[in-house]
């Protein structure tokens, strides 16, 4: 599928985290495609359409920004119990295969991370617990989505990794408003962590 548009200036996208107003600059950017129902707040348009415009076609940077979000929540999962969505050494095993893939793009470490989905999983945050824990969970998905997306089939068909990228930040996002974040500080403060792991060099 092709995206709406190329990734926009790096420079411009982390300058609108300065200014007054800016969940709605972010919202004013072009679209992601294939945005679901669920994901439709002011604070979830701001931060999808501000990552999609920031990673654009580059599945690197989809990734890296995906990945970026998971690990920036991850450290707010709770202690493992029956009650949790996931347990850590679940969220571990996304992150390593993420990570394996930034550090060496293959077929074969797509099929790693691939592996690491659980197609089974029936409960997700946006219609069945809207819970932190879940979202941290379902940003990890997106994060493994956004690695093989298009590139290898399986059992689901994730959308594009610009739109994962997004997804996973959406739902990084959910999880600290459901830790108790503010909702305007909460976009700030995934878009600030993304916005910091793609000035890095690859």
């Amino acid at each position: 599928m092709t995206s709406q548009h190329t990734s926009a200036d790096p420079k411009q996208l982390r300058a609108m985290l300065e200014r007054e107003g800016a969940l709605e600059t972010m919202a004013g950017l072009p679209a992601p495609n294939s945005w679901p129902s669920w994901a439709r707040s002011a604070a979830d348009i701001a931060i999808g359409h501000w990552v999609a415009a920031w990673v654009g076609d580059d599945r690197h940077r989809a990734v890296k920004a995906a990945l970026a979000a998971v690990t920036h929540v991850a450290p707010r999962l709770p202690p493992d119990s029956e009650e949790l969505a996931v347990s850590h050494e679940w969220l571990e095993a996304q992150v390593r295969a993420v990570s394996a893939w930034l550090a060496s793009p293959s077929t074969e470490s797509q099929a790693t991370a691939k592996a690491s989905f659980d197609p089974t999983r029936q409960t997700h945050a946006w219609s069945d617990f809207d819970l932190s824990d879940a979202w941290i969970a379902e940003a990890a998905d997106f994060a493994i989505h956004a690695v093989w997306s298009g590139d290898l089939q399986g059992y689901i068909t994730p959308p594009p990794p610009q739109t994962c990228a997004a997804l996973a930040a959406v739902s990084a996002v959910h999880a600290l408003i459901q830790d108790g974040v503010g909702v305007d500080a909460s976009v700030l403060e995934i878009a600030g962590a993304i916005a910091g792991a793609l000035a890095e060099p690859s």
